[in-house]
């Protein structure tokens, strides 16, 4: 398949013109998509053939500022033997180490234990180059949990005020204080991941609801503080 320009524009240099794709990359550049063994005669023709379409484009003042660079670049390329698979290899390689060093001596400099979705984005945007699994993974290294943070509603529950009312009646704050004891509670808890007390890591799951509810049946009396109960654990 011969070398559509159009494509070439819309999938890699309007995209890099505005800074969604890296550039830097040469496989990327050139707009080489199978991968960092492709066929030589292909890839010289691929190369080749974006060589010609930055030429042409340089006379259009909307990529001129965009395709110049890159066409100068490309005789430094071409002068030095680089513009081979193995050469476009070992930058990508050598970029790679270099951002991945530049990553953790950034995440060595956050002062926290978790973190979330926000930070993990901004660190990638910061470094450039790095996916979002090595984010994690060298802030896990600095001692820094990547979390999904929890999503909180816009509004509150429409049975808000309701449960509110009961669980004042109890003497209580949290819906959980019903399920797993106020003392418990107090002694702290963690949202990240779901519900989970911090002493003993139990979840607030389906069995702790469900045990809470067969205490609240086992009681010996349907009084006020029952029902209450019974309300506030329907809804935990």
């Amino acid at each position: 398949m011969g070398f559509d320009e159009q494509r070439y524009r819309d999938d890699v240099l309007e995209p890099g013109r505005i800074g969604e794709i890296q550039l830097a990359d040469l496989f990327v550049r050139y707009g080489i998509v199978n991968g960092t063994s492709p066929d030589e005669a292909e890839f010289a023709a691929q190369v080749d053939a974006v060589a010609a379409c930055w030429e042409s484009l340089s006379a259009d003042d909307r990529w001129k500022i965009l395709v110049d660079p890159l066409r100068i670049e490309h005789e430094q390329l071409k002068a030095a033997g680089a513009l081979t698979p193995a050469a476009f290899n070992e930058r990508r390689a050598k970029a790679r180490a270099e951002a991945l060093a530049k990553l953790r001596a950034r995440a060595g400099l956050v002062n926290a234990t978790h973190c979330g979705p926000r930070l993990v984005a901004k660190l990638r945007g910061e470094i450039g180059g790095v996916t979002e699994q090595d984010v994690i993974g060298a802030l896990a290294e600095a001692g820094v949990k990547a979390s999904r943070l929890p999503v909180l509603p816009a509004r509150e529950p429409v049975d808000y005020l309701a449960l509110s009312a009961a669980l004042t009646a109890l003497g209580l704050r949290f819906s959980a204080d019903v399920v797993f004891g106020a003392d418990a509670v107090r002694a702290g808890f963690s949202l990240l991941d779901g519900f989970r007390l911090a002493e003993t890591e139990v979840r607030l799951d389906h069995a702790a609801v469900t045990a809470a509810r067969g205490r609240a049946d086992r009681m010996a009396r349907q009084n006020a503080e029952t029902e209450h109960v019974d309300f506030v654990v329907m809804r935990a």
